[in-house]
């Protein structure tokens, strides 16, 4: 946690190119005060306190006047708070590491090196200040260790991966509140990632984001991009139908990835189908409550369960068909029937693996696909697919 105290009359400054020190003197406003027990002495300074505006104003000797006398000029000050005006004058409220800038230099050489305050606010303090300066009374603290940050299409920016809130910001707001230690700007609560209008800790969102990189066609070396965004969407949506990746050497593999190493495109991909997810973004799935991969056509285990099986274990054992009104399986069919004979023919496969694949194809078989003139509608549709994943909703 950083803390940056505000300056008020009578902070201490030096120069870069003086040889003593000087005291500030506030002599833009006369009704703002901050730690300052009888509400005379310690007016709240600001960046419209320029000109000549030390108590002495001197500097003692000028380098950069041969060593004669320094008269300095304030004509602006850098790295003033912008969230704390003064009314009176204007004015943004200057922290201890704010900088002027003088007319002799042309340069931020004047800092401060004690910024004045030696007490607690008071009920003057209170009676005589605005509401936002109360709000931000020293010291200032700027919230960002504890807190993770990603881009909404899944990149991390920084923070930590135990952080109890996950906020969300570009890549150029980030460096901003980075680089100028304003970490405010973006801790805000539109920026939390939330579920149920609670904010998640960084763990939900690495462990939804670990399922769906599991569950995922990536071994196919398939464009997933599309797939990871509608299976995060279902799972999230309908967390009570089996996802198998969560347990999968994938996901334990992301879980066990640093932050910053799952920066690459797929698992970033994952990171932001689950973003996505969470804030409700577009429903690749099209309405889906439920996918499968390739073992839907394969069956699986070969000879424990026909290939339609593994729908009915979204549907609680209910013995119904599948519809496919777009003819979108043919589609998955063709996905699979070509990855599988792709791992076969691949150098990179090992003998032992071409064997399961082997096995995979040759039990591959199309979508059986039940019409409505049967003696029952269908329980399942055919909604969406992806790589080698198809996506279907429960019908009523």
């Amino acid at each position: 946690m950083s803390e940056k105290h505000l300056v008020c009359q009578g902070a201490v400054c030096s120069c870069d190119f003086g040889s003593t020190t000087d005291k500030l003197m506030v002599k833009t406003q006369s009704k703002r005060y901050i730690n300052d027990k009888d509400g005379t002495q310690k007016l709240m300074a600001t960046h419209a306190d320029i000109g000549p505006t030390f108590e002495k104003n001197t500097f003692g000797s000028c380098k950069k006047l041969n060593n004669n006398p320094c008269v300095p000029a304030v004509t602006k000050w850098d790295g003033f708070y912008d969230k704390i005006t003064v009314e009176d004058n204007s004015g943004k409220a200057l922290l201890e590491d704010s900088k002027a800038t003088c007319a002799v230099s042309n340069a931020p050489s004047i800092k401060i090196i004690f910024h004045g305050q030696t007490a607690e606010p008071t009920p003057q303090n209170v009676a005589n200040a605005r509401p936002e300066v109360l709000s931000q009374l020293v010291p200032l603290k700027e919230d960002n260790k504890e807190y993770v940050y990603y881009t909404k299409d899944g990149a991390y920016l920084g923070g930590l991966d135990n952080s109890t809130k996950v906020y969300l910001s570009s890549q150029e707001d980030y460096d901003k509140a980075k680089d100028g230690k304003k970490w405010s700007l973006i801790n805000i609560e539109s920026n939390v990632l939330k579920e149920k209008n609670k904010p998640i800790p960084n763990t939900r969102l690495v462990n939804l984001s670990a399922t769906c990189y599991g569950e995922c066609s990536l071994e196919y070396n398939l464009d997933v991009k599309n797939e990871l965004y509608a299976i995060a969407y279902v799972h999230f949506h309908h967390p009570e139908n089996v996802a198998y990746g969560s347990d999968s050497a994938g996901s334990k593999a992301f879980k066990n990835k640093k932050a910053i190493e799952r920066n690459n495109k797929i698992m970033q991909t994952a990171i932001g189908a689950s973003i996505n997810a969470f804030t409700n973004g577009f429903d690749f799935s099209n309405g889906a409550d439920s996918w499968d991969g390739v073992d839907v056509l394969t069956g699986g285990s070969w000879n424990a369960w026909k290939q339609e099986s593994h729908y009915r274990q979204r549907a609680s054992g209910k013995y119904k068909g599948i519809s496919d009104s777009q003819g979108l399986s043919p589609t998955f069919y063709a996905s699979v029937k070509k990855a599988l004979e792709d791992k076969i023919a691949s150098p990179k496969v090992s003998a032992n693996l071409k064997k399961d694949y082997q096995a995979k194809l040759t039990h591959l078989k199309k979508l059986i696909i039940y019409e409505e003139n049967r003696s029952f509608k269908p329980l399942f549709q055919v909604v969406a697919t992806y790589a080698a994943s198809i996506f279907y909703k429960t019908l009523k």
